[in-house]
């Protein structure tokens, strides 16, 4: 026997924006480049000239990266609970936003994970002993 909640969102989904839809569903893989991106050139940069201040950098943008990722992973959420017609234990992913939700979402999670393992060499390992 399930029971069934009322949710006046799901009795009316709301239609999401195109922004937000887009957010949701890649938001984290964007974040996740990014970090690479910046890793790569905070490294060569920093080692290159003998700076410090190099791991601090990387903190900085991993923090900021993965807070893009954990409200990419909300934004998806919240589009995917809003399209869904059944309570969330019972949800499929029918429709387009709705699918585009539940992928952004799965995608924030495991890409939220891999910019926490992106970032954390850059806290343990010596910067520039890691770039070469």
């Amino acid at each position: 026997m399930t029971a069934k909640i009322d949710n006046p969102a799901q009795d009316h989904p709301q239609s999401v924006s195109s922004k937000r839809l887009w957010y949701g569903f890649g938001g984290a893989g964007i974040a996740w480049i990014l970090l690479g991106i910046a890793d790569l050139l905070t490294a060569w940069y920093f080692c290159a000239h003998q700076l410090s201040g190099g791991r601090t950098l990387m903190l900085v943008f991993t923090v900021i990266l993965l807070i893009t990722a954990i409200g990419a992973g909300w934004t998806g959420f919240q589009t995917f609970r809003n399209a869904a017609r059944e309570p969330l234990t019972d949800a499929h992913a029918v429709g387009r936003q709705a699918f585009m939700g539940m992928v952004g979402m799965l995608m924030a999670i495991s890409l939220g994970l891999g910019v926490i393992w992106l970032g954390i060499p850059a806290m343990i390992l010596d910067f520039c002993r890691r770039a070469r």
